[in-house]
């Protein structure tokens, strides 16, 4: 009697079907993982209303939601995505965009307010924040002249952070 086993059409159909039966098994176990439902995803790729700025610990799971708790509750900032927005938050426009840079909203004086400045764009999109000292910063901290257009006159130590490419800011 032949030995089946020496087929090799039949050795490859049973290599063939061991590794659908194992690729279907991986298959199934990877897509029963948990992914998140389409509601999840669509949040977390869906335009904010605000940018969130922390100190502290961060959340650490997906339960976190905007306007929920976290630890360092008292330490967040939410910052306005838009020119109403922050409008609406008394954040002052100065009417002015500067070309590659954009337009500054402040929020107080310098030295009594934010330590911060907005930038928007021509879009009323929030491209940045200019985070300045009137004291002396390390790197990546700069010294830089008055900057009249963000409501500092004197001398300050700034640094740029832009979140959108701002050479067409205007």
């Amino acid at each position: 009697m032949v030995n089946i086993a020496s087929y090799r059409w039949i050795q490859l159909g049973a290599v063939s079907i061991f590794a659908v039966i194992i690729g279907a098994a991986i298959g199934t176990s990877l897509l029963s993982s948990e992914g998140g439902t389409a509601e999840e995803v669509a949040a977390l790729v869906a335009p904010r209303g605000e940018v969130l700025l922390m100190t502290g610990e961060a959340p650490k799971d997906r339960s976190y939601q905007p306007g929920g708790s976290a630890v360092g509750e008292e330490s967040r900032l939410e910052l306005p995505i838009t020119t109403a927005a922050a409008v609406g938050a008394e954040w002052q426009d100065p009417g002015q965009c500067l070309a590659g840079l954009g337009r500054y909203f402040t929020k107080g004086t310098a030295g009594e307010g934010q330590p911060f400045v907005l930038m928007y764009n021509k879009a009323d999109d929030l491209i940045g924040i200019y985070h300045f000292s009137l004291s002396e910063l390390p790197a990546p901290f700069t010294k830089k002249a008055g900057l009249t257009e963000a409501g500092l006159s004197a001398d300050h130590w700034g640094l740029f952070i832009y979140f959108l490419d701002p050479t067409n800011a205007c």
